[in-house]
């Protein structure tokens, strides 16, 4: 249970930070997003940010390792990127 209020908490942090880069209060959509931000704050509360930090290094242990791609995929990947880079009319030296 403590764990979703946490993840609650994060989440609504990340909504607010979206309403002030859409205008804050200055635009609807920013007013709209507060709205529910206050609303859900008062339901939820907010994680003290020793705890909100915990979760965030906990979250970013459960994600997968990134495989370094093979030599084979890497070569395939560089040909992909530059035959688009050739069909937009970039030239591949210049980029």
């Amino acid at each position: 249970m403590m764990q979703a209020r946490i993840k609650a908490s994060l989440a609504l942090k990340q909504l607010e930070q979206a309403a002030m880069m859409m205008g804050g209060t200055q635009s609807k959509e920013g007013q709209d997003i507060l709205s529910a931000v206050i609303k859900l704050s008062k339901h939820f509360g907010s994680a003290s940010p020793d705890v909100s930090r915990a979760e965030v290094k906990s979250m970013g242990e459960q994600i997968p390792p990134v495989q370094q791609p093979a030599p084979m995929q890497g070569q395939a990947l560089q040909q992909a990127i530059r035959a688009k880079q050739q069909g937009v009319g970039v030239n591949p030296a210049a980029a």
